[in-house]
């Protein structure tokens, strides 16, 4: 008997799907734990850790004088057993089992739980062979592929996860008691730190900062209207920003008629297509959409294992060869996203857009099922899905091509400008509707011909401070800065 280990149960129940066909799998329950049976296998999903690491016996005590908090630096840990209904099942099958397959998730936190299930597994079976199925993409052809294929545990990338998980008891429950019993808070006012909350908590502090001792400073701003034929044209004062308000008197007085047109430049600029999403990109372009970074990710986690998009925690930003563009394009032909995948088609760059960042591990995220509104009614989550589908077509356009036009002025001696953009070529642009360009179209003009000064302005305003981080830019900052939120679950 083939036992096949997933890390949650609805990945295990697709598993077994794809195993078997449609209608031909026996499930089965026992109390809270089901067990998927095709053939001569037997499919089930854990619950993440069905494990957990805990100081030994005689440390739960905070105000204990013989274990202080600086005890627990050097104290004993052990791992203790907190899913026992499903470890017992678990354990019940190996002993049965000619051969055992981990597929849980292909990350440091997928290994360390595929470790736990080995290390059970071990104790009631000595010599079944365990073998480490890797995938990406909850997709029948992966999955498949990926048992076929399967090869041996990475004890080292799982020992990896295994130290941090010691690092974060021992960093957090250490400091956590120190702090708060230094505080004489009780049972209601623990002050908990963490091995990412306490960097992050000095970043927060130190822009709190920054806003605190902030002293804004005045400016002038000097606009002026114009009227050519029935064309409106706002122009702004070459000078920017006047810090000195006699000098923004001056040039406001000195601002009169004739206005006259001195100088015309064309040009004309590219608008390259954003590049593959990693983890925190797809969180940064979520906190747009007004999705918090935490439900994005149980979102998108959610996506992952109904098969519609690709494994979410990802530093990549280059699809691998081995991604075949038109299948995945042919996906969505004849769906919702028909006219889109039209466009793309018509608009289709010679290779995707590339990220700086290339792995081997999981390629970038992007969709690999096609889903409608009735598969995902819960508006916010298609949201999401919708801007992943998106993304993954604007990195296979081409970049939008834009004419722009700087157009100078001159009311009497003091020197205005005005610019305007025309979108020429769409490319991306006609299917990735989140970041906007909006066309400023001006009317044709000829050097030295004269336009109707209607109005002027002088505006005062102050600097701003520093802004508050926001839950998404507070990520990509972390990220920026080495802190591994990705492996924080």
């Amino acid at each position: 008997m083939h036992l096949i280990i997933a890390e949650k149960n609805i990945v295990a129940e697709r598993i077994a799907a794809f195993l078997s066909g449609p209608g031909k799998v026996q499930a089965k329950r026992d109390g809270n734990v089901v067990q998927y049976f095709v053939n001569d296998c037997v499919v089930m999903g854990l619950r993440g850790h069905v494990v957990e690491v805990d100081f030994v016996e005689g440390y739960k005590n905070w105000r204990s004088e013989e274990h202080p908090p600086r005890s627990l630096i050097s104290a004993g840990i052990e791992k203790k057993p907190t899913e026992k209904k499903l470890v017992s099942m678990m354990q019940r099958e190996a002993r049965k089992a000619s051969r055992v397959t981990i597929a849980t998730d292909f990350d440091t936190e997928g290994e360390l739980i595929g470790k736990e299930a080995f290390e059970l597994i071990r104790a009631v079976n000595k010599t079944v062979p365990i073998d480490r199925a890797r995938f990406s993409a909850i997709t029948k052809d992966e999955i498949l592929a990926s048992i076929r294929d399967a090869q041996s545990l990475d004890m080292n990338l799982a020992a990896a996860g295994e130290s941090r998980q010691v690092i974060d008891l021992v960093w957090g429950a250490s400091i956590t008691r120190f702090l708060t019993i230094a505080a004489h808070r009780g049972a209601e006012g623990i002050l908990s730190v963490g091995r990412v909350q306490s960097p992050t908590l000095s970043m927060i502090v130190d822009r709190e900062k920054e806003i605190e001792a902030f002293v804004p400073e005045k400016y002038w701003m000097l606009s002026l209207t114009a009227q050519k034929g029935r064309d409106v044209i706002e122009a702004r004062h070459i000078h920017g920003r006047f810090t000195d308000r006699a000098e923004a008197e001056a040039a406001y007085n000195a601002t009169k008629a004739p206005l006259t047109v001195t100088d015309i430049t064309t040009g004309h600029k590219t608008d390259k297509a954003p590049t593959p999403l990693d983890t925190t990109a797809l969180i940064v372009g979520a906190g747009r959409l007004g999705i918090s970074a935490a439900s994005a990710m149980s979102r998108a986690e959610e996506l992952y294992m109904r098969g519609f998009i690709s494994y979410p925690r990802t530093d990549n930003t280059t699809y691998p060869k081995s991604l075949n563009i038109s299948e995945q394009l042919q996906l969505f032909a004849g769906g919702i996203f028909k006219k889109e995948v039209a466009f793309v088609k018509e608009n289709l760059r010679p290779a995707p857009t590339r990220g700086r960042k290339e792995t081997t591990d999981h390629p970038p995220i992007y969709p690999t099922g096609l889903a409608t509104p009735e598969d995902i009614p819960d508006t916010v989550t298609w949201k999401l899905y919708e801007f992943v589908v998106r993304r993954f077509f604007a990195t296979l356009c081409r970049d939008s091509e834009w004419e722009t036009m700087k157009v100078n002025l001159a009311a009497s001696a003091e020197p205005y400008t005005v610019t305007g953009g025309r979108l020429l070529v769409p490319g991306w642009r006609g299917v990735y509707p989140y970041s906007k360009a909006e066309e400023n179209i001006l009317p044709v003009f000829a050097k030295g011909e004269t336009l109707t000064l209607t109005g002027k302005d002088m505006a005062e305003k102050e600097t701003n401070p520093p802004a508050r981080y926001t839950q998404s830019r507070l990520i990509q900052r972390m990220e920026e800065l080495g802190l591994g939120t990705k492996s924080t679950r």
